[in-house]
């Protein structure tokens, strides 16, 4: 199977139509694009200790997540304190996964929800990527 990386930048398409391009939300702190959605290395390490019917578990659980916390639901009505036990959860079950710009942005907002950041422009963000994070783990599921 062939993993998909993912868009390597965010979801504004360019004039040509390739590859979305990072852009910083208006109001927010900067954010560097990063290099890639996905660590397929991560990815794999974690299915040789795991396996494959377990890791596609864990997949579908955090697609999951993400929709219920990011997509979902808006940011004005989120709670910053349950939204911050949720980005702390997704930050480390990401990471472990190898979705690494949802794991950064997931700490962004967990810095936003202490007050260290525009909560709503750090949510947008974190929305932003969860949406390439979610294609990316539909390409996995499927593949």
């Amino acid at each position: 199977m062939t993993n998909p990386k993912g868009p390597k930048d965010q979801p504004d398409r360019n004039a040509t139509g390739g590859t979305p391009s990072f852009t910083t939300m208006p109001g927010t702190q900067t954010h560097a694009a990063p290099e890639t959605i996905f660590d397929p290395e991560l990815f794999e390490e974690l299915r040789a200790t795991i396996g494959t019917a377990r890791l596609h578990l864990a997949l579908a659980d955090l697609a999951a997540t993400v929709r219920a916390t990011f997509l979902e639901a808006p940011a004005a009505v989120a709670d910053p304190d349950i939204t911050f036990q949720t980005a702390h959860k997704l930050t480390g079950r990401a990471g472990l996964m190898g979705f690494t710009a949802l794991q950064n942005a997931c700490v962004q907002l967990q810095q936003a929800c202490e007050g260290r950041g525009p909560f709503d422009g750090e949510f947008a963000w974190a929305r932003r990527v969860s949406r390439h994070t979610l294609e990316v783990i539909s390409a996995l599921l499927k593949g």
